[in-house]
C-alpha cells in the first residue's frame, strides 16, 4: 500500500509512451468484466496482478492473462516492471451474438450472447516520499 504522503508522478503523459494491450472478442458481458476492471485502475500492477488471483469472478482470469501480456510488452521495451502503473483501463461493447429459444404456442424468445473488447495502457511511475 502507498502512504498518504507518498507521491505518485507519471513520467508520460501522452499514450504514445505508454505500453499497450489489448485483447477483443471475450465473450464476457461488458457489465461484468467492468466489476474487476474498476478494481485494477490506478493500482501498481504488481499488486493489481495479486488482487486478481483471488478474485472469483470468471473476468478475472482473461484480465490477468492481459495484464502479464502488458507487463511483458513493458519488460520488452526495456521499462522497470516495479514501477508500473494501470494507467487506464477501457472496456467496450462487442458483438453481440443473437440466438432464437423456442418457447410453447409457437413463440420465440431471443437469447443475447455479448462480448467485450478491453485495452489496458500501463504508465512508469516515480515513487517519491
Amino acid at each position: 500500500m502507498i502512504s498518504k504522503s507518498t507521491k505518485i508522478e507519471s513520467k508520460s503523459t501522452d499514450k504514445s509512451s505508454c505500453i499497450k494491450a489489448s485483447l477483443k472478442g471475450l465473450m464476457i458481458s461488458d457489465k461484468k468484466v467492468r466489476v474487476i476492471a474498476n478494481i485494477i485502475r490506478g493500482k501498481m500492477v504488481n499488486n493489481a496482478l495479486s488482487l486478481l488471483l483471488i478474485q472469483q469472478k470468471s473476468s478475472a482470469a482473461p484480465l490477468y492473462k492481459l495484464l502479464q501480456s502488458a507487463k511483458a510488452n513493458a519488460i520488452y521495451k526495456k521499462l522497470d516492471s516495479d514501477n508500473l502503473m494501470v494507467k487506464t483501463i477501457y472496456v467496450d461493447k462487442g458483438k453481440v451474438y443473437k440466438r432464437v429459444f423456442p418457447r410453447s404456442q409457437g413463440r420465440v424468445n431471443y437469447i443475447k450472447r455479448r462480448s467485450s473488447h478491453i485495452t489496458i495502457y500501463l504508465a512508469e511511475t516515480n515513487i517519491t516520499n
